[in-house]
């Protein structure tokens, strides 16, 4: 990335391990000197309904999707308040939301994008007045996860958005820079979807 101004440091880890968290940390914090945001973007699916699912599969989608946000949070925001300032974007889901029957299918899922959205609520009173902490909250977007979905749970979700197609990574990114840069500088707790607005329906 360095041909486009930017350095970027990649450290292979587990974000549900703790161990693994913190090296990544010290990582950044040994080539970069401090750290100003932190994007909570992990996440896994298993796609079961409640009968189907397997305690196993419950456990890592908890791990991944919430403990990992809370690991990642609670190991860099100690940098962030000796900085005196810095910035957590989580990635929740409006399978967290009073969303639409399609977007609540799976449990283990949609527990933990929930917990994402009220883990976000509580750090950002936790680490107020120095940190802001929020949330997005994207609809069916074009990603790798999307491409597991069957083509039947493809058509319903388009069906569900009134834009009238999926979104892109690019949209969902733009979203989470705003959050991330100083034009959010007086927002924090909040849940922003961007879901071509789905939850309308």
């Amino acid at each position: 990335m360095s041909e486009k101004g930017a350095e970027a440091v990649v450290v292979r880890g587990d974000v549900s391990n703790s161990r693994d968290v913190t090296s990544l940390v010290e990582d950044t914090l040994s080539t970069f000197g401090r750290i100003d945001i932190l994007v909570n973007n992990a996440g896994i699916i298993f796609r079961k309904k409640i009968l189907d699912s397997v305690e196993a599969e419950w456990d890592r989608t908890m791990d991944v999707n919430l403990k990992g946000v809370y690991l990642c949070s609670k190991a860099v925001a100690p940098v962030m308040l000796r900085q005196g300032g810095g910035k957590i974007v989580n990635i929740s889901s409006i399978s967290g939301l009073n969303a639409p029957a399609s977007a609540l299918e799976i449990p283990d899922y949609a527990a933990s994008k929930a917990g994402v959205i009220g883990l976000t609520r509580a750090m950002a009173l936790n680490l107020a007045p120095t940190i802001n902490v929020n949330v997005v909250c994207p609809g069916a977007t074009e990603t790798e996860m999307f491409g597991t979905m069957t083509e039947e749970g493809k058509k319903l979700r388009l069906a569900e958005t009134p834009l009238g197609r999926f979104g892109k990574p690019e949209e969902i990114a733009e979203a989470v820079a705003f959050l991330a840069s100083d034009a959010s500088s007086f927002i924090t707790g909040e849940t922003l979807v961007v879901s071509g607005g789905r939850p309308l329906l």
